[in-house]
């Protein structure tokens, strides 16, 4: 109830600003059909949000210097050894550097509330450190929150309470760095790469009209596209037709318009590429405190059949592994860099799962077998200055897409047959955690 509060305290107050800023000269903001704002704005208009005089020193000056979402590459294990602690005897979590959320804030809730924030803060105080994070965030593969594949208004995003926005609001000035750049055109994708070697091999290709990548005529899974013919009939429906037709569009990758031979091309390319991190430094809109919002993106299987083959399996694990090495690598590199006055806390959630119904097991499975290859999880990780926290939300939506318990226990030995069918040695990929379904 605490942070259902806070939200709408925010929402209210982002919605004031908009009203002030909605009327200027070239109406950068401008309130439409009464559903929410539409955003125009250039990267200019940021530092005219924080013109106004309530606004600390702290947040003006953090925002002029405040770097847009960024594509990361892979960062050499060699810079990341992180910081050891001399721990005090007493300190709670002395013995393993990966926990759960359980573990850490010993309360079941999905977001923790004041009862954890209250706890952290004690933890801090007690042992005299100073907290930096990282959060990661379930987004889309360009780091917004739209519902469906057209953009939304930034503040429609905010108003949807799921995992991604609920993260992201913690700093709307680095929310509307990340509108303005998608207004002109400079905001990244996690996959341009791989979008782009798509298309040198002519499986999919950009459709200039829809502003989406399609399948061309030989990759498109037919039984698919046959089901959209017959939904969507008429042409009010036309818009809902291309959203629901499009391999990728406004962040969103759906691998189901694609049939077998796409799939492999597409799985032969994810493996080469990868898929990029994208992250972003931002500043606390309640303490002014710097932390890191970092994206982590699924594939989409939203109104589209599940696909349970092998290939399908390591396609999406080869999704979801670089996001997390990645995001653990930047917290080692972190930590180090900001010594061992800080406690660094990276807080990972379940990539895929939910909603977007990945398959389950497969985000378990690759976050602790990075953590592993970064020796996150051994006996002497305790003594690092970093703690990760991993967030499992509790869902049934794979269970209702049809996976049954059986095929949850065999998603390892599935994925690492999806590698053999594809010819792929998972050296990049490994699969080294043993899931037991629970």
């Amino acid at each position: 109830s605490d942070i259902k509060y806070e939200l709408e305290e925010r929402k209210k107050q982002t919605k004031s600003v908009f009203e002030q800023l909605k009327d200027e000269k070239n109406n950068e903001i401008k309130l439409e059909n009464n559903k929410g704002f539409k955003i125009k704005m250039d990267p200019n208009t940021i530092k005219k949000f924080y013109a106004n005089e309530k606004l600390s020193n702290t947040t003006k000056k953090a925002v002029e210097n405040l770097p847009g979402a960024k594509l990361e590459e892979s960062l050499d294990d060699t810079d990341l050894r992180g910081v050891n602690w001399e721990f005090p005897k007493d300190f709670p979590f002395n013995e393993k550097c990966v926990l759960s959320r359980e573990e850490f804030f010993g309360n079941d809730d999905r977001i923790p509330g004041e009862q954890t924030l209250k706890r952290t803060e004690e933890l801090l105080e007690k042992y005299k450190l100073k907290l930096y994070q990282i959060n990661q965030a379930a987004s889309q593969f360009n780091a917004l929150e739209s519902t469906t594949e057209e953009h939304s208004p930034l503040f429609n995003q905010s108003n949807d309470g799921t995992q991604g926005p609920t993260v992201c609001s913690q700093s709307l000035t680095a929310w509307l760095k990340r509108e303005a750049m998608y207004e002109d055109g400079t905001l990244p994708s996690a996959v341009c790469e791989i979008l782009s070697k798509l298309c040198e091999k002519n499986v999919i290709c950009l459709d200039q009209k829809t502003h989406s990548y399609l399948p061309t005529p030989n990759y498109k899974n037919k039984d698919y596209f046959d089901s959209l013919d017959k939904k969507y009939t008429a042409t009010t429906d036309q818009e809902k037709y291309n959203n629901k037709a499009a391999f990728y569009k406004n962040g969103y990758l759906k691998p189901c318009v694609l049939n077998e031979d796409g799939l492999r091309e597409f799985g032969l390319i994810l493996a080469k590429y990868k898929t990029g991190y994208l992250s972003q430094k931002a500043v606390s809109d309640a303490d002014q405190s710097p932390f890191t919002l970092a994206f982590g993106s699924g594939f989409s299987y939203q109104n589209c059949p599940i696909d349970k083959s092998a290939i399908s399996y390591a396609i999406n694990y080869m999704n979801v592994y670089p996001q997390y090495e990645n995001i653990l690598k930047n917290g080692k590199r972190i930590a180090k860099e900001l010594g061992n006055e800080y406690l660094v806390i990276v807080h990972v959630t379940a990539i895929g799962q939910g909603a977007f119904a990945n398959p389950p097991g497969i985000h378990h499975i690759a976050f602790f077998s990075a953590a592993k290859k970064l020796e996150l999880t051994n006996e002497n990780s305790g003594k690092l200055n970093m703690r990760i926290i991993y967030h499992w939300p509790v869902t049934n939506t794979w269970k209702k897409k049809g996976y049954d318990k059986k095929t949850s226990s065999g998603v390892k030995e599935t994925i690492n047959k999806g590698f053999l069918e594809l010819g792929i040695k998972n050296d990049d990929f490994p699969t080294d955690y043993d899931y037991k379904d629970e």
